[in-house]
């Protein structure tokens, strides 16, 4: 009788893991990949661009038009592959370059369609990055700080057989990415744009400019998000904190908040309001902080913040409303540090780091240098980025976060911290 009560335990875990996790081959980062994309029309950069720009002049929250290509990476070919422009600043920010962010989706014209079990993937262009490294850095901070974030890797990017360039291949939030993270992709998945996340009254169209729905569209049924959207405006403060923890996993917002604010990643959302997720999990009745989009994170000295944004939060035009609502209360604000003391102690030091970005170097070194379409063209600007740019400066009482053991737990003092990253 007791073996029988374990069986279907123990069958629903051989069952688990027999299902393979997507991105095995495609996020090893053991080597640069190669991805060869290939359009019957002649002329489809100009298409694609022009795609593109119709989108952001006239309704960015629509997707631009997709052409329909061949692509072969890593040589495993994939037919019927959706190809198109993405991107914001990064894009339009890149001015008259060739090398623009892209989209490649293997599910858009075939149901079902994927590779390595993945339905999509990113490929950013490194755009105001010597490094190449903003992105992948960041996402491997969050992800070794137990952030549910993407995988990233690197791959030369070959249009019709001409080099357009080194790439780093960023995973896709989606209902793949939900159900590996979170074990459940039924619930809502939102996309923010640019949101101060204040409550707008009930009707959902009122939300259309600052999300946007990614599953569930049929039904398209928002009333989660407000729900949630009123809680963070409207709760008292004397309840705003059980409130919240009751609504929002605490530890995936405070967790990439404090990355964030460490790596001065200005164009996230405490500052810029925009670059995350929000997933409304039915599995534990709380919505999920997905981080996003790195590829301005690590700023210059103009953008330090101290680790509570006291600074950020006291100007009078600041409208952030959770962050400021968060670090207003004592109790969450303790709770965040705690989380910023152990993100220093454990994750953003030299000893953690400084072996991904040397292997990260080796890696890429040859491949920035084929790069015919890269943003800077003296490659000593890739070295002294990286004996510069990804070295914490600590000068006397000045810290990301000051603390120390008192026993049982770590005090920690909120200080000012150093932290800069050369561009050129």
């Amino acid at each position: 009788m007791p073996k029988t009560t374990f069986l279907p335990a123990l069958l629903c875990f051989f069952a688990q893991n027999l299902v393979a996790q997507s991105g095995q081959q495609m996020f090893d980062n053991t080597y640069v990949h190669e991805i060869r994309v290939y359009f019957e029309q002649p002329n489809f950069w100009e298409i694609l661009t022009l795609n593109y720009n119709f989108e952001m002049d006239n309704d960015p929250s629509t997707s631009n038009q997709p052409i329909l290509a061949k692509v072969k990476i890593d040589g495993t070919e994939v037919d019927s592959v959706a190809v198109n422009q993405k991107g914001f600043f990064s894009n339009w920010g890149a001015g008259s370059s060739l090398k623009k962010p892209l989209k490649l989706d293997f599910n858009e014209f075939v149901d079902g369609g994927e590779f390595d079990n993945l339905k999509s993937l990113n490929l950013q262009n490194a755009f105001k990055d010597p490094s190449f490294m903003r992105d992948m850095l960041s996402y491997q901070i969050l992800r070794d700080f137990g952030v549910a974030a993407p995988r990233s890797s690197y791959a030369k990017v070959y249009l019709n057989d001409v080099l357009w360039g080194l790439y780093v291949v960023v995973e896709s939030v989606n209902k793949t990415f939900l159900k590996e993270h979170f074990g459940d992709n039924d619930g809502n998945l939102y996309k923010a744009g640019f949101t101060s996340l204040k409550y707008l009254g009930s009707d959902q169209q009122a939300y259309y400019m600052d999300f946007e729905l990614k599953t569930n569209e049929t039904a398209n049924d928002w009333s989660g998000l407000i729900d949630f959207l009123d809680i963070v405006n409207n709760t008292p403060d004397n309840r705003f904190r059980d409130s919240l923890v009751a609504h929002l996993d605490m530890d995936s917002y405070l967790k990439s908040m404090a990355v964030d604010v460490s790596i001065v990643n200005w164009d996230s959302h405490f500052d810029h309001g925009r670059n995350f997720y929000l997933y409304d999990n039915p599995a534990t009745g709380k919505f999920h902080w997905i981080p996003w989009d790195y590829n301005l994170a690590f700023a210059g000295s103009g953008f330090n913040y101290d680790i509570t944004l006291q600074q950020l939060r006291n100007q009078f035009e600041y409208d952030k409303i959770l962050p400021k609502r968060v670090l207003d209360n004592d109790e969450i604000k303790e709770d965040y540090l705690q989380i910023a003391c152990a993100l220093h102690q454990e994750i953003f030091t030299n000893e953690h780091l400084d072996p991904v970005i040397d292997a990260s170097k080796d890696l890429i070194f040859s491949a920035i240098e084929e790069d015919p379409n890269k943003f800077f063209d003296d490659l000593d600007l890739f070295e002294l980025s990286l004996s510069i740019g990804f070295e914490t400066i600590t000068v006397d009482s000045f810290h990301f976060v000051d603390s120390s053991w008192n026993g049982s737990m770590w005090v920690v003092i909120d200080t000012v911290f150093l932290f800069e990253y050369w561009e050129g």
